[in-house]
């Protein structure tokens, strides 16, 4: 089950941190994929402050091609946003029953901060302007473990990602598509025995 850690084959390989990237964005991915088969779904949730112009209309060649390019323009929106604020929002428009807990919501900032660190702050130098104009460079870390990630952050990022998923699954089937709690049971019985 989540995200394993292989064996690096070289310095640059697979490490701690590109495992916890890549697993990373494959809950962004989840998130964005849910947000657009919602909205897809429902086109109306996308609010009424969406604008439109008439020659913008006269570009698509249907209906649907407009309403999936507003959809997806409002998905690209939601995608600036943290992964809490993106699971608040689609809770919110599509009434969506489960809650991230206080200890989830914490967790998931620390993991994106690690994750962002593993991929902005990889320099293994700091340079600074001092007074004078004087450049000064300073030694940070390593270039092959600059952000120091252990396996404990990759299970718990990988059971938190599949914790949610698999909750968010479960009340999109129950709150959205209203399928009955035997076919939402099989169905993640089904997403279980896949990971």
């Amino acid at each position: 089950m989540g995200i394993h850690t292989p064996t690096p084959s070289n310095k640059l390989g697979s490490t701690p941190s590109t495992t916890l990237v890549y697993g990373t964005t494959l809950f962004d991915s989840f998130l964005t994929d849910t947000a657009r088969f919602l909205y897809l779904l429902h086109p109306l949730s996308v609010g009424k402050d969406v604008q439109v112009s008439l020659g913008e209309l006269v570009n698509y060649g249907s209906l649907n091609e407009a309403i999936e390019a507003i959809a997806n323009k409002k998905v690209f929106e939601l995608g600036y946003k943290s992964f809490q604020d993106r699971i608040e929002v689609l809770k919110k428009r599509f009434k969506l029953s489960f809650s991230l807990t206080v200890d989830e919501r914490k967790e998931l900032i620390r993991i994106t901060e690690l994750r962002n660190n593993a991929i902005h702050n990889q320099s293994p130098f700091q340079i600074r302007l001092r007074e004078a104009g004087r450049l000064e460079v300073e030694t940070t870390g390593s270039v092959s473990h600059p952000t120091n990630i252990e396996e404990n952050d990759l299970e718990k990022a990988s059971n938190l990602y599949y914790g949610v998923m698999l909750r968010m699954v479960e009340s999109v089937l129950r709150d959205v598509l209203k399928t009955e709690a035997e076919i939402s049971s099989n169905i993640l019985e089904t997403l279980k025995k896949a990971a």
